[in-house]
């Protein structure tokens, strides 16, 4: 096996599995949400450039502090990819040094340029909130660019480097042993004082700033810098190897999961106290399939909280259409609570697919009539939340919004959900 080409066909072998699952997720049902989110949200932002503003909305203190915040939860995006598999460890056996120079070091360049382009996407959507405030101030949005990329590229570095084996013990092991350090100090309080820093500080001071860092940032890599020699005498820890790229793996398939049918995905569930009180009162005097299927909604890690940012992204996009027309607001309330309703029938799927559940001396049409009752009260609860939302456009947003969500509640209801019980029928015999 040639070691130096081992990453590359990895790599080759991921991308076209990457690319089988796009075209699942990008799916008509997505394509739709998602234009109509886009177009949504773009009109609100366009809104907030348009509608005449006062001289010192700009410059008020929440708005660095939102663009600070906004850029750290760029940074925590895009994290080390390997390829690594549990195997390896075996076959691999001898190879550490060849692979820490050659496999790892195309790993660095490939994760840097995943993260270097959400670094982009991150910096460009505030890209006209940063020009109203500076006012074109390309010097400080060049330092800001700056930072953030080689900050990235050294928290890759880092990352690499807790995957080795050392004679000694460093400062990066150890924070990898204390991972809420980790996070409290080098993925949030250092980001957040230096891009405030950024943004809040004069020019003069900004150039200090830069030269330091600069200096900070060529003795971080100097220490991360794995010379010929140097490789020799370590090695690779496989279990942390492993376990990183596992990790990595599951995040991807779990975010195709959310919108597309992954095989092979292993289920995972989570046990939210905080809901067992309400998942008490819902099922209390309610059917055993409804007991069923309230408790592995409140337990999945998947389905309930695709529906929640559902609700959510769906009454802020209500919420911010302020110039839009009374129909386009009804019909992103509308097209929210259908979403919900799609998002919910894996439920169904899921439960059915479990022989137990087959082994239940229950008629199918209890087993529907259960799941229909559950996927009707979060209607309700997406129909209240959109109304709400709408009520900041006036009466005749609200009604026509009123009149959308019946519409559609009485659709999904007594067609869409009985058709496709019905086509899952078909399919099974």
């Amino acid at each position: 096996m040639a070691l130096n080409k081992l990453f590359m066909q990895r790599f080759a072998r991921n991308q076209r599995t990457n690319l089988k699952y796009l075209r699942l997720l990008f799916n008509d049902h997505f394509i739709v949400f998602l234009m109509i989110a886009i177009g949504g949200l773009l009109l609100a932002y366009r809104q907030l450039f348009v509608t005449q503003q006062s001289d010192e909305f700009w410059y008020q203190l929440w708005w660095p502090l939102f663009n600070t915040l906004w850029l750290v939860i760029g940074l925590n995006m895009g994290h080390l990819v390997t390829y690594f598999k549990p195997a390896d460890r075996l076959f691999l056996l001898g190879s550490d040094q060849l692979i820490i120079k050659k496999y790892l070091n195309y790993s660095v360049i490939l994760s840097c340029s995943y993260a270097f382009l959400w670094q982009i996407i991150f910096m460009a959507t505030i890209i006209p909130i940063f020009w109203q405030i500076y006012n074109g101030d390309m010097t400080r949005l060049a330092l800001l660019a700056g930072f953030i990329m080689t900050y990235k590229w050294l928290s890759l570095l880092g990352e690499r480097d807790s995957l080795l084996i050392k004679t000694r013990q460093s400062f990066n092991s150890w924070l990898m042993t204390h991972p809420m350090m980790n996070i409290s100090i080098f993925r949030f309080s250092i980001p957040v004082i230096m891009i405030a820093m950024i943004l809040l500080l004069s020019i003069q001071w900004l150039l200090v700033l830069t030269v330091s860092w600069l200096l900070v940032a060529v003795i971080i890599a100097k220490m991360f810098f794995i010379s010929q020699g140097v490789a020799a005498k370590i090695g690779i820890d496989w279990h942390k190897a492993n376990l990183q790229a596992q990790k990595h793996e599951q995040r991807v398939l779990h975010f195709y999961a959310m919108f597309a049918n992954v095989p092979h995905q292993p289920k995972t569930i989570k046990r939210r106290r905080y809901l067992d009180y309400v998942v008490f009162k819902l099922a209390k005097h309610r059917s055993v399939m409804y007991r069923l299927y309230i408790t592995r909604l409140a337990r999945d890690v998947e389905i309930l909280p695709l529906v929640l940012r559902l609700i959510a992204v769906g009454a802020i996009m209500v919420y911010a259409l302020q110039a839009a027309p009374s129909w386009l607001i009804a019909i992103v309330g509308a097209l929210t609570v259908y979403l919900v309703v799609f998002q919910m029938l894996p439920l169904y799927d899921e439960t059915q697919k479990n022989i137990w559940t087959r082994l239940l001396p229950i008629d199918t049409k209890a087993k529907q009539k259960a799941f229909r009752l559950l996927s009707g009260q979060l209607m309700a609860l997406a129909t209240i939340i959109m109304i709400i939302a709408s009520i900041i456009h006036g009466l005749q947003a609200v009604g026509m919004t009123i009149i959308s969500l019946a519409v559609i509640i009485v659709f999904l209801n007594n067609i869409y959900i009985p058709r496709q019980f019905s086509n899952k029928k078909s399919n099974q015999k």
